[in-house]
């Protein structure tokens, strides 16, 4: 496979995270304003999903601004999959706290935040092989 073919199976990789990161920011958004439903909590304390649903939703798009902008960057392709990691353990953590423990909204989440963090691991491999995944963004010559 040639390194051409390899840098434009990063960027691919790259847009993909970007997009996938954005969709879980925007349904995010959408459980903190009400606009979805995701349940409730089976604690005797509420949690404030408009507060958790916009701090969620910043995250993401932090996530995606960074996977954009420094997509070779060591600390933020780790950063990104720390992140990912633990969202992905803390909604299994937390299932036993809420009423139903897996719903629809939560499991598109996770599915956009897995496809995040497989990219980012890929990014991340590519990185260490030395392929260049930071090109311009319409695709053409450098």
């Amino acid at each position: 496979m040639s390194a051409s073919i390899l840098s434009a199976t990063a960027r691919t990789a790259r847009l993909v995270a970007v997009l996938a990161s954005l969709a879980a920011g925007a349904i995010y958004l959408f459980i903190g304003t009400g606009v979805v439903s995701v349940g409730r909590s089976t604690q005797d304390a509420t949690t404030d999903l408009f507060a958790f649903g916009v701090l969620m939703g910043v995250v993401s798009l932090a996530i995606a601004v960074g996977v954009w902008l420094l997509p070779a960057s060591r600390s933020v392709l780790i950063g990104v999959a720390f992140l990912e990691l633990v969202a992905l353990i803390g909604y299994v953590a937390a299932a036993g706290v809420r009423e139903p423990p897996f719903e629809l909204w939560g499991l598109a989440i996770k599915f956009f935040q897995t496809t995040v963090l497989i990219a980012t691991v890929y990014l991340f491999s590519e990185r260490d092989r030395g392929i260049s995944i930071a090109s311009d963004v319409t695709g053409g010559a450098a």
